[in-house]
């Protein structure tokens, strides 16, 4: 959350200063927040409406440029995460919470189906070396 807001922040106000047509600067700003916050494996989907805010904040974002990357994004998320584990810890949970895999009724060391749907990261990482191989394989030299 914290690095996914803080990128959402930089790029917001990025696109902010280099677009001049507000609707261009909106979508460029969320679409790269995707893009960036993904590769570097810091992904919040509420950063959007950060790097949203950035854009059509109005004039109080706008004066404050890449401060507002620092506050009050990068001090609020701080306070969002200490909030949260000061929290759990005097409720003696753990945080950010992992949830058991529920024990397999066959009696096999298999996850549940409901765990072994869809896509696994190795899946993706495969892909993706796959598909950069390709490409490199057909470029002319």
């Amino acid at each position: 959350m914290i690095g996914g807001n803080f990128v959402a922040a930089v790029v917001g106000v990025t696109a902010a200063r280099a677009v001049p047509d507000l609707t261009v600067a909106a979508a460029l700003a969320v679409a790269c927040t995707i893009a960036l916050t993904s590769m570097l494996r810091c992904l919040h989907p509420p950063a959007g409406a950060v790097a949203l805010t950035a854009v059509i904040g109005g004039s109080a974002v706008t004066h404050a440029g890449y401060r507002f990357a620092l506050v009050p994004v990068l001090l609020n998320s701080l306070l969002l995460v200490g909030t949260g584990l000061v929290f759990n810890a005097v409720a003696r949970r753990s945080y950010p919470h992992v949830a058991a895999l529920p024990v397999s009724t066959h009696g096999t060391a298999d996850a549940p189906p409901e765990f072994r749907v869809g896509f696994t990261e190795s899946d993706i990482s495969r892909a993706w070396h796959n598909w950069a191989r390709r490409s490199m394989s057909n470029r002319p030299i």
